[in-house]
């Protein structure tokens, strides 16, 4: 068994204690964790002990750990904006706004006013349906349309408005 003396100086030896402090040599470093200058034993050697090394990368893994856990504790909106791809098939284009408009509607619920940029910036595109019914345009003639995706019929009430009813 090793006695505390011999501990001690085999730790100065390790942290490089025993080499003078050359501040203009490459192995000269300063320890991220405790701000100890000291003279690296190699090129590799970044903190002057283990305890150290351990210790700086323990607080950078919690720190990673509780942003992460704050990022999933915060409230996420039910309809954030999203990016949508570019290029959908029309089948795809259906099958996306269909469900969305599912979630847009809650139990119960029969009719819902949107505005037109809400649902085309989360993806809805509302040239593509089943069909279409023509309506009598509004006093500017402007031609109005009664799309129909799924159960829903999508209606123009104003130029930036839409009346969803769900059947």
């Amino acid at each position: 068994m090793i006695d505390r003396e011999t501990r001690y100086k085999l730790r100065i030896e390790k942290r490089g204690l025993n080499i003078p402090i050359d501040k203009t040599a490459e192995n000269y470093r300063c320890c991220p964790q405790c701000s100890h200058e000291f003279m690296a034993s190699d090129l590799k050697q970044n903190y002057c002990c283990e305890w150290c090394h351990d210790k700086f990368n323990n607080a950078k893994r919690k720190q990673k750990y509780k942003e992460m856990k704050a990022s999933a504790a915060a409230p996420q909106n039910k309809f954030q904006e999203v990016t949508v791809p570019f290029k959908r098939t029309k089948f795809e284009q259906l099958v996306y706004s269909k469900n969305f408009l599912k979630r847009l509607f809650k139990e119960g619920v029969k009719e819902v006013v949107c505005e037109v940029n809400f649902l085309t910036n989360n993806g809805v595109n509302l040239d593509v349906s089943h069909n279409k019914i023509p309506l009598k345009p509004f006093l500017d003639n402007i031609p109005r349309y009664v799309t129909r995706i799924g159960a829903f019929t999508i209606e123009r009430i104003t130029n930036d408005s839409v009346l969803i009813k769900n059947y």
